[in-house]
């Protein structure tokens, strides 16, 4: 069953499953029906999970370097009672009924997907692009790689991104792809954008200074119109905050639009950076 189709069948109130929806983006929710964790167990559980990064996968975890980052179990509590009351910690099997949602018939069964095998069970194919020769370029969201894919044969070429901050998660996000031809990549917790020559296959890396490349600093996104005026826009998810980059000079300056909102917790909001450099939205979540 599909994730929508577990919060479908689960019992509890539109509050409690939204709860659900911070554990669905690095595992399905069978992981937890299936679990015969209680709620004193569920809380270590959670706040274990929480100190986990994003790029973390089942096979792959990496653990956040910010040590205040998920809290304490107690203050899971509450989740961590729901969680119990929904898998097999005190019956054998589910109470609840399995709800399930319309298959695909007829003409909506017509479709060709054709699959292409990575070298790695740990590549997580985060951001998918076509160049101008229509070759797919990819993001690792777990390793330290960009990759290119030839439709034709199946092979993958990677490219492996310097590591800067030996110890912390690795692994990249937003791929974008300037006028020029080159490639701009978010490296996240390594703090910095990255852009790679594919002619030369050679990267050039823009770190964060000092003073914004703390143990939260995580750059994701890109905004490319710097043929307009030389700048680079991206976020800091870990801060809430945005950054634009001087690709000259290669320092970036801080905009803080989230300062004076009320705290939500880390990482809860997500931005979009248009291409005018002049403005910006935020979409809180």
């Amino acid at each position: 069953m599909t994730n929508a189709e577990w919060m479908l069948s689960v019992p509890g109130s539109e509050e409690q499953k939204a709860t659900l929806l911070n554990c669905v983006g690095c595992h399905t929710l069978e992981r937890i029906v299936r679990s015969t964790h209680d709620a004193d167990e569920f809380t270590q559980v959670i706040w274990r999970m929480m100190g986990y990064a994003q790029v973390s996968q089942p096979i792959k975890p990496q653990r956040r370097m910010d040590p205040d980052w998920a809290g304490n179990p107690e203050q899971y509590r509450q989740q961590a009672e729901y969680l119990a009351t929904i898998n097999l910690s005190s019956v054998s099997k589910w109470e609840y009924p399995l709800k399930t949602l319309p298959r695909p018939t007829g003409k909506s069964t017509h479709a060709i997907i054709t699959e292409y095998d990575l070298p790695r069970p740990t590549i997580e194919p985060h951001d998918v692009i076509l160049d101008e020769h229509g070759t797919p370029w990819f993001t690792d969201f777990g390793e330290q790689y960009i990759g290119k894919l030839d439709p034709k044969t199946g092979k993958v070429t990677e490219y492996a991104v310097p590591e800067l901050k030996p110890g912390y998660p690795v692994g990249l996000l937003d791929i974008e792809e300037d006028k020029a031809g080159d490639f701009w990549v978010g490296m996240m917790f390594q703090g910095a954008l990255a852009k790679f020559d594919p002619k030369a296959e050679k990267f050039h890396v823009y770190n964060l200074q000092s003073e914004y490349n703390d143990n939260v600093a995580q750059l994701n996104m890109l905004g490319l119109r710097y043929d307009v005026d030389g700048k680079v826009w991206t976020d800091s998810a870990g801060h809430r905050d945005l950054y634009r980059l001087d690709i000259k000079t290669g320092t970036y300056e801080r905009f803080e639009p989230m300062k004076h909102l009320p705290d939500k917790g880390p990482g809860r909001f997500t931005a979009s950076i248009p291409i005018h450099t002049t403005m910006f939205t935020l979409r809180i979540s």
